[in-house]
């Protein structure tokens, strides 16, 4: 009987042992647990953030291109004006030219 309460008793201390490093190990992959969770909340923070820069360059950057495409616009319309009020001369210095050339029924009388 003494022998077998010294198996129980062994028996009972590597099971309390087991449940120590099982209880230890438990408390480690909890704090890991919570260690990885701390990260990933940090991670997606720095992603909504990095995110968000992104986005207000992008938004200047287009902004900046629709001033410069603007400008152009500007630039080639008022080009544009210039160039047809010069045709316009040029048309009206070829009309006076015109009217100053004698008619062709008045050379073949001559």
């Amino acid at each position: 009987m003494n022998n077998q309460l010294q198996q129980l008793e062994t028996s009972i201390a590597a099971l309390v042992a087991q449940f120590k490093t099982l209880l230890g190990e438990n408390q480690s992959l909890s704090s890991e647990v919570a260690r990885l969770r701390e990260d990933r909340l940090r991670q997606a923070e720095t992603f909504r953030e990095q995110q968000a820069e992104q986005s207000q360059k992008h938004e200047i950057q287009l902004f900046q291109l629709e001033q410069n495409l603007q400008q152009v616009i500007d630039e080639l319309r008022e080009e544009s004006r210039h160039y047809q009020a010069a045709l316009r001369q040029s048309a009206d210095d070829i009309q006076t030219l015109l009217a100053r050339m004698p008619a062709a029924g008045a050379e073949e009388q001559a």
